[in-house]
């Protein structure tokens, strides 16, 4: 999906035919039977789950604003402040808008990634769930 994202004509078309090449062996990926559809199905522990990519690009595209961006990095609550920290200067040879303006999917992938490392420095038995069940 970043790849897709980044590249200046990046289309649904685009990333669906590179979903279909790259997971097409995958037990858990499912491409539709019939051609032309805009679909994919990830057959999760509980159920399939089909995603339609019919605007998938642009509501994967949300930047987080720059204003925002800085004004949450100056938030009095450390942790809210981490979270939106301006990354270190990396020499990647790009400017600092195009470092800084990270794409919301990109972001959270990265926050996931770490607490995932977090979990399994851990030796625990079981995983409490993150978001609470409002109607309990």
């Amino acid at each position: 999906l970043a790849d897709e994202l980044s590249v200046p004509k990046g289309s649904d078309k685009g990333f669906l035919d590179k979903c279909h090449t790259a997971h097409q062996s995958h037990p858990y990926y499912e491409k539709p039977r019939q051609g032309g559809l805009t679909i994919f199905t990830v057959k999760h522990y509980a159920q399939p789950v089909t995603y339609n990519t019919v605007d998938f690009l642009d509501k994967n595209r949300n930047k987080i604003d720059d204003y925002m961006n800085n004004v949450l990095s100056q938030c009095t609550n450390p942790v809210v402040a981490k979270l939106f920290a301006k990354p270190e200067a990396a020499n990647t040879g790009r400017s600092s808008l195009a470092s800084h303006s990270v794409a919301v999917s990109v972001n959270f992938s990265q926050s996931l990634s770490s607490l995932m490392q977090n979990i399994s420095k851990t030796q625990s038995h079981f995983v409490r769930c993150i978001k609470p069940n409002d109607f309990r």
